[in-house]
């Protein structure tokens, strides 16, 4: 708020001397702080709501293979850059036991982490498999990594990584996805990536418990 506050004093009170460089400059940092705080609020409320008893939302059975491709395609179009996000999936049908607004939040909180900690244009990745009687979904970068001193801590609110000086976020979105995990009776594990980065992986129960089986895309 007082970095808003400060640009939009200067603008009141210097812009008939200003140039219209700096102008633009006071104005895109108005908007870029109010996106911040938006993102922060909305952060906030997913998270209180999961905390509450007011979201009831019932389980059910879906497919995931076009559910994440679509998630995918989705993401990228949204990243305004040149972020490349890739969809890898056998085609096996995956079936699962899941709330879709839930897991799309999860699964779009890594996304976005692994886009926000990683150099411009580095490959992110989207996998989906089946391990027994488990969706496994993992979502794995080439970024700078999680210290492994912080990893215990990474699902509590507001928690950042030693290493995430200075990039903007809000310490939320791995709590909230740790939180869409436990209420849709999954889990949500961290490995490091073999050189360099990380991997999230999403587990859930399938429809059923049924074993791997052969088809083409659901």
């Amino acid at each position: 708020l007082a970095t808003i506050r400060l640009a939009a004093d200067i603008l009141s009170t210097r812009r008939g001397v200003m140039d219209e460089s700096g102008i633009q400059r006071a104005l895109q940092t108005i908007l870029s702080t109010t996106d911040y705080m938006t993102g922060i609020v909305t952060d906030v409320l997913d998270l209180s709501s999961m905390n509450s008893d007011a979201q009831q939302e019932a389980l059910s059975d879906f497919p995931l293979g076009k559910f994440l491709r679509q998630i995918a395609g989705e993401f990228q179009g949204t990243t305004g850059g040149p972020a490349a996000i890739t969809f890898e999936w056998d085609g096996n049908p995956v079936d699962c036991t899941a709330i879709p607004d839930l897991l799309k939040s999860a699964v779009n909180n890594l996304l976005d982490n692994a886009v926000k900690y990683s150099p411009q244009g580095s490959p992110v990745v989207l996998r989906l498999r089946q391990e027994g009687k488990e969706a496994v979904i993992c979502v794995e970068d080439q970024g700078i990594g999680i210290p492994e001193e912080d990893v215990a801590f990474l699902h509590d609110p507001f928690f950042r990584a030693s290493n995430a000086v200075g990039i903007p976020g809000t310490g939320l979105g791995l709590a909230i996805v740790a939180e869409a995990m436990q209420r849709m009776g999954g889990n949500v594990g961290c490995s490091k990536r073999e050189g360099g980065g990380t991997i999230f992986t999403l587990r859930l129960p399938v429809v059923g418990g049924a074993e791997p089986g052969g088809g083409g895309p659901g």
